[in-house]
């Protein structure tokens, strides 16, 4: 969608900001959509999209954004608003990224309507100030679904006899090949940010979240609320849950609340679990590098080891997220252009390597080195081999049995541990069963 022609094509202002097309600056052609006048940071250019997008299915959106001349910086976002009984909702579609006055920027993400709804429209804001903007090439178009493996087999299988696995999710991820996929690998789900379904029954709340900080003297995050009402908070929010619903589990910060009469049920859950393949604010990834994804895999296989070593204590593992193509991780921590720390081409797809779904007892894969080796300047200086000596023996030494061990019918076993040169992803110590010579 450009503005050549003068026309705006449906765009219109949010509220009392001017949207008009200008020959002042273009990605493409000789004109673009110039946002003015605007005195909130809501404000900006906004397309009606009820009558293209329907419910359930996915669509990629893209725009090229920069700001007026002479306004310097700030961060831009493409948000989508929807309205159902009259009651807003606002879903982001690209989160905050890096726009100037002195170059375009696209904007480009993908978004499912879960939901009715009786108004829909896509529109372009910042994160502070009122700066000017331009948008130029708007495109939308449907994405087709990416069905999901169905010759691999369940997470819910593998890990049944541990704890159950949970991912969160918002409605969107209960439509479509989404739904297929979380039936096949969870037992468990957490209405990720939004928890307003109707007609659901929830058994366990996280009431207060995230209260926890280690760098404060008394462990405490300073949120607003925090600071606003201190502990009342948390102690108003558990006492009215419980009145609100007497049979849910009640989860969060314990030994004080407890020892003051504060209604508190205690398990111990693995929550929020998401690993990002990102090192630092420079990488931008639209295809993940394989080396990064088997990293990643293996970084994955490593938690649940610790997670089913300490399966007694836990009651659940949840991951944050249930594909690559709906993700917090491809803009945060770090502002991106373009996703980079997931890969929507593998969305619904296993990882390529086996790596985080060793099956039990099979012998793993040292970690592929993902650094170059050390080249010396001269020759290392071989040490001398050292031989142990052998003990003098006056009989046979015993035959080993079938099984490995040693004529005595234990089975022995060795300790191999990760080598130095696999780096710091290394596998670790792995018991391993010494078995007998062909």
């Amino acid at each position: 969608m450009a503005f050549e022609s003068g026309d705006s094509h449906g765009w219109a202002p949010r509220a009392d900001e001017t949207v008009a097309v200008s020959t002042a600056a273009a990605h493409s052609g000789t004109g673009s959509l110039l946002a003015s006048g605007r005195t909130r940071t809501w404000e900006g250019p906004t397309l009606d999209v009820l009558d293209t997008m329907d419910k359930g299915f996915r669509y990629t959106l893209s725009v090229w954004v920069r700001l007026a001349a002479g306004v310097g910086s700030t961060q831009a976002r493409l948000s989508v608003e929807r309205r159902t009984a009259g009651t807003p909702s606002y879903d982001q579609v690209v989160g905050n990224t890096n726009v100037s006055d002195s170059a375009w920027v696209n904007l480009r993400g993908q978004y499912t309507l879960g939901t009715d709804v009786e108004w829909l429209t896509v529109y372009v804001e910042t994160a502070s100030g009122t700066a000017s903007l331009h948008l130029d090439d708007f495109t939308l178009s449907y994405t087709p679904a990416t069905p999901i493996q169905t010759d691999i087999p369940s997470v819910k299988t593998v890990l049944a006899g541990h704890f159950p696995i949970g991912a969160a999710i918002s409605l969107p991820q209960t439509l479509g090949e989404h739904a297929r996929l979380l039936s096949k690998h969870f037992n468990s789900v957490t209405p990720g940010n939004a928890l307003k379904w109707d007609g659901t029954d929830i058994a366990t709340w996280d009431v207060v979240n995230e209260v926890i900080d280690e760098n404060q003297s008394d462990g405490l995050r300073r949120s607003r609320w925090y600071e606003i009402a201190g502990l009342d908070y948390i102690r108003t929010a558990f006492r009215v849950t419980r009145e609100v619903a007497p049979d849910a589990k009640l989860y969060d910060l314990v030994s004080q609340l407890k020892a003051e009469g504060v209604p508190l049920d205690v398990d111990q859950q693995a929550t929020d679990m998401d690993v990002s393949i990102c090192t630092s604010p420079s990488e931008s990834f639209p295809t993940p590098p394989r080396e990064r994804l088997i990293r990643q895999a293996y970084k994955y296989r490593d938690l649940f080891d610790v997670y089913k070593r300490y399966s007694s204590e836990l009651t659940s593992v949840t991951v944050w997220g249930l594909a690559d193509d709906d993700t917090w991780l491809d803009t945060f921590p770090w502002c991106a252009t373009t996703p980079r720390c997931s890969s929507t081409s593998s969305c619904r797809r296993s990882r390529p390597t086996g790596a985080s779904s060793t099956p039990p007892g099979s012998r793993r894969r040292r970690p592929p080195r993902l650094r170059p080796r050390r080249r010396w300047s001269r020759p290392r200086p071989r040490r001398p081999a050292r031989r142990r000596p052998r003990p003098p023996h006056r009989h046979p030494v015993p035959a080993r049995s079938r099984t490995g061990s040693w004529g005595t019918g234990r089975a022995a076993s060795r300790v191999r541990c990760g080598s130095r040169r696999a780096g710091p992803w290394a596998a670790g110590p792995v018991a391993t069963p010494r078995t007998a010579r062909p």
